[in-house]
């Protein structure tokens, strides 16, 4: 019976409690004509603490939804100035765009060149090779400040690979070159290509 009775008084709390919240728009509970002022005030400094607890979590929302609009914005454009230099420095022989990207602390970890004089003269070196040399952008991948950009190269042996004279065969080899970007600007650089294929294609022992 004693059971009975506390859940029948439990029942009414809750009853109550949802005609404290309910009161302002239909009225105060059937058969009260005011409600409590502690009760009320109980449910009304709940509202500005749920507005504030929503402004902060939509600010927080908002300041990741920036951050990753920005990182989204910087990679595309480390993206492009990659595909410039290997489309026009390295495809067209276009050198400018070099000035255009390279940072004067430039570093390739390949040809041990350094700032954009050297990324030129590396530049000028394949294509002396290699004068109606053009490149093809198969794939690009940007993760953080570093651009991954995998390359198919064509051209004719025109200057001599390595210590072989040259063969005036047409060859067309694959490349892979990792960019990091700093501020905007090209700072390291690192290369690598399939020069066994491009031996081979041109008749050359790679021994």
């Amino acid at each position: 019976m004693k059971k009975a009775l506390a859940l029948v008084k439990y029942r009414l709390r809750i009853m109550e409690g949802t005609a404290v919240l309910l009161w302002p728009l239909q009225g105060p509970p059937m058969g009260e004509s005011v409600v409590a002022a502690g009760d009320l005030k109980n449910t009304v400094w709940m509202i500005p603490l749920g507005l504030v607890v929503f402004l902060f979590w939509a600010a927080r929302r908002w300041r990741t939804h920036e951050a990753e609009r920005r990182h989204r914005k910087l990679a595309e454009e480390n993206q492009h100035k990659a595909r410039s230099l290997y489309e026009e420095a390295f495809g067209m022989g276009d050198l400018c765009v070099i000035d255009d990207i390279v940072a004067e602390e430039f570093f390739d970890h390949r040809g041990r060149d350094h700032g954009p004089q050297g990324l030129k003269r590396t530049v000028a070196e394949l294509r002396r090779t290699f004068p109606d040399l053009r490149v093809s952008i198969e794939e690009q991948d940007a993760q953080g400040d570093t651009v991954t950009t995998r390359c198919a190269l064509c051209g004719t042996d025109r200057g001599g690979l390595l210590w072989y004279p040259p063969t005036g065969r047409r060859a067309t080899f694959a490349a892979t070159y990792i960019d990091r970007f700093s501020g905007g600007a090209l700072v390291e650089h690192w290369g690598e290509s399939d020069t066994g294929s491009l031996l081979e294609q041109l008749g050359l022992s790679p021994s």
